[in-house]
């Protein structure tokens, strides 16, 4: 393809996907400035305009497609409605990805029009400070960050590091240099100086590897907090209290390295249900949780089970008040089955975007779990789950339909 019009700072992300290899005989006019993508024309003369790259890219593989399958008069247009949109890699499970999967992955995402992805890495990463903190486990260099940010960043992909600030760290933990920190066996403790300068270490290599200011800092699933070595070393206290201390203490440091944090919020929502449950279709937010929650870190929804709009509707209902952004995390269901299980997939993720557009939610991401531990998740074969949250950005429903035909193309 001839590309013709605003192309200098595309020119590398053409090189990548190929583009300018395939079709000499089309000319591509480029316009920026649309919400999302403009393409029409015909006899191998077309118009495409778009707002960021990976519309753009979306848009050409969209129309090399349909030049493909024959088709000459073209005319598509799509609006965009949500602003971030892509999906969570667990690097974290016994098989972290190679930098070369990672890169083919992000060239087919951003074709899709996805333009978010997280690195879902509890200790697969490397601190100077702590040299025994992914010890054994095949984590990155800080080379290798800056190499696979610099890639995703060249696609128009924001990459976004997502750490563990207190639990989810047995890996980590289990190691003597460590065993300090620990409180029980996967969580942090709280209130101890170590733990802050541990997390600290965290924040400044994310912030040494990666060009975004946003981070994900998790605090998710810390169910024994405030049970084991704090109990003996600080005597008891509630949950809730240490947890809300503690996220305080942790987002002095946030604000310490300027970023845009956000975390899971189940926590709170286990604290503030009368039964401790997550999914507590009556559970409100106490005004103690209310008041102490950090405004500035955003408080992303997660959940992979529930079917049903009604539902969704109400879970985004429960977080209706909170001054703080508030986005979603669905499921592309890779865990604990060697095939991905797409039913549940499509029958779980429809109606939670389906009211994330209702609810105004702007970022929203699949999360792809190694849930077994066995190291199998199959990246490539969760690319129709990635098309999926793909199409919701430019869509308020998906039939089987369209996301077979968008696929295909």
């Amino acid at each position: 393809m001839k590309f013709l019009g605003e192309v200098k700072e595309l020119e590398i992300c053409i090189d990548i996907c190929g583009f300018s290899k395939v079709y000499p005989e089309v000319e591509v006019t480029l316009k920026k400035g649309f919400s999302g993508i403009k393409i029409y024309g015909e006899n191998n003369k077309y118009t495409v305009e778009y707002t960021i790259k990976t519309d753009f890219l979306r848009a050409v593989t969209l129309l090399s497609g349909l030049i493909k399958r024959g088709e000459s008069n073209i005319k598509i247009e799509e609006t965009r409605k949500l602003d971030s949109c892509g999906v969570m890699i667990d690097c974290s499970r016994n098989a972290v990805p190679k930098i070369e999967t990672l890169k083919d992955v992000f060239v087919r995402m951003a074709k899709m029009g996805l333009n978010l992805a997280l690195l879902y890495t509890e200790d697969t990463y490397t601190i100077d400070e702590f040299p025994y903190f992914g010890y054994m486990r095949g984590k990155y260099t800080k080379e290798e960050l800056k190499e696979i940010d610099k890639f995703a960043l060249s696609l128009g992909i924001e990459l976004v590091p997502c750490i563990q600030t207190l639990g989810h760290l047995d890996m980590a933990l289990r190691w003597p240099h460590h065993s300090d920190m620990a409180d029980g066996a996967r969580t942090l403790l709280c209130d101890y100086d170590r733990t802050y300068e541990f997390i600290e270490a965290m924040l400044k290599t994310c912030k040494e590897c990666f060009t975004t200011d946003r981070i994900h800092i998790g605090m998710d699933e810390a169910h024994d907090l405030g049970t084991g070595q704090f109990l003996k070393k600080y005597g008891y206290e509630k949950s809730d209290t240490i947890f809300l201390r503690h996220l305080n203490r942790v987002n002095e440091l946030i604000k310490k390295y300027d970023y845009k944090a956000m975390m899971w919020d189940d926590m709170f929502f286990r604290y503030s249900s009368k039964i401790h449950k997550y999914y507590d279709q009556e559970t409100v937010l106490t005004p103690e949780i209310i008041e102490k929650m950090p405004k500035n870190i955003s408080q992303v929804f997660w959940n992979y089970y529930k079917e049903t709009n009604k539902e969704y509707e109400n879970y985004f209902k429960q977080r209706t008040g909170l001054e703080n952004e508030i986005m979603f995390a669905g499921g592309i269901w890779t865990w604990y089955t060697l095939g991905i299980c797409y039913n549940k997939t499509l029958r779980a993720t429809r109606p939670a975007l389906e009211e994330c557009h209702k609810a105004g939610v702007k970022t929203a991401f699949g999360t792809m779990w190694d849930g077994g531990h066995g190291g199998y998740l199959n990246v490539f074969g969760s690319l129709l789950g990635m098309q999926l949250y793909a199409e919701f950005i430019y869509n308020e429903e998906v039939t089987d339909e369209h996301l077979k035909e968008y696929f295909k193309l």
